[in-house]
């Protein structure tokens, strides 16, 4: 059973599929299948065309996604300690002038 018949099964449409609706079902799954292995194999085709191209290999390829990793890791470290920093200086600001009206 398809995917199309189920859906129209769940849907409480006909006992039985048509031959049409047999037709549509079958040649939707053929066209979704010939869709992903068009896809997965220009990818594959692509990543293999920038590897030889670029003449990379998996070591390299591995420290520049190290690399990558490192600097994004980095800013947003970065990125969060100024942010608690400033929140602090906030608050001791807030308790200063607290302690300034008393």
């Amino acid at each position: 059973m398809t995917m199309y018949q189920m859906i129209l099964g769940g849907l409480g449409v006909g006992g039985k599929s048509s031959t049409m609706e047999q037709g549509v079902a079958a040649m939707h799954d053929q066209t979704t299948g010939a869709v992903a292995i068009k896809t997965a194999n220009a990818i594959t085709q692509a990543a293999a065309a920038g590897t030889v191209y670029f003449g990379l290999t998996l070591n390299e390829i591995g420290v520049i996604v190290g690399i990558a990793v490192g600097v994004i890791g980095l800013i947003g470290q970065l990125g969060l300690t100024w942010y608690y920093k400033h929140q602090h200086l906030q608050l001791a600001r807030k308790k200063r002038a607290a302690d300034n009206d008393q």
